[in-house]
């Protein structure tokens, strides 16, 4: 593992010089390669000059946060994308603007740094080790049946989850779900495991539709092929679509 590492460069964009050498030791350790950043602008500056397999980056900073820096750093025409990142000591992070960017996963501080080592690894492997098959719980249950996977039916899956729209609401963002969606139509004929309410949209604050918008943590391997070949769970799109 560390030889293939070795080849990878991860940026490690925070604030904090302390928290910024903790990640990159840790990293360091596992055998990769790593650059630093102070700010989401000094990574960009950065980022315009050499190219990065990954990024790691606190999203509120003062000079350019992290939302400025995926949004910057997608801009910039790389054949390389590297995978993203959020790290926040920030509670209030369930934002639908947030999940709808290209991330490809959200820490809250404190965490357990060996998780994202993990991450990482799971960002640089194959897109079938994204999602493992799901592990022996009792979260809430949610099925149903819809006529095909597109917004149109209420429906929009990203590479990290999927918005669901509601008629009334009915969870929580927080909540954690096991889920069996059935479609009638189209080449997605179903999508089960498991995953978290990350955030609910209530419309009368909004001009986008009431719904909710759902992490996957875990799916069973007989759907996870056929969602492999789905366009939107590539490299370019939302973790979270919006509507």
């Amino acid at each position: 593992m560390m030889a293939n590492n070795s080849t990878k460069t991860i940026l490690v964009v925070d604030d904090d010089p302390d928290l910024r050498e903790i990640f990159c030791e840790d990293l360091r350790l596992a055998g990769y390669q790593t650059l630093q950043a102070q700010s989401g602008n000094a990574a960009l500056a950065l980022l315009r000059v050499q190219e990065v397999d990954g990024i790691i980056s606190d999203l509120y900073m003062s000079d350019g946060n992290g939302i400025d820096l995926i949004r910057g750093q997608f801009a910039l025409s790389r054949t390389k994308k590297p995978f993203f990142i959020f790290v926040s000591g920030n509670s209030a992070v369930n934002s639908d603007e947030l999940f709808a960017t290209q991330m490809d996963a959200l820490f809250q501080k404190p965490f357990d740094h060996k998780s994202l080592v993990q991450a990482v690894e799971r960002a640089l492997g194959p897109a079938k080790k994204r999602w493992p098959s799901p592990q022996a719980r009792k979260p809430v249950e949610l099925r149903l049946k819809l006529e095909e996977a597109t917004p149109t039916a209420g429906f929009s899956l990203g590479k990290g989850g999927f918005f669901l729209r509601y008629a009334s609401p009915t969870l929580l963002p927080g909540r954690e779900l096991q889920f069996h969606i059935e479609f009638e139509k189209g080449p997605l004929s179903v999508l089960e495991g498991t995953g978290w309410v990350r955030w609910m949209r209530n419309a009368s604050r909004s001009d986008l539709p009431n719904g909710y918008g759902i992490e996957i943590e875990s799916l069973v391997p007989e759907c996870l092929d056929a969602l492999l070949h789905t366009p939107s769970t590539d490299r370019f799109s939302s973790f979270i679509p919006r509507s």
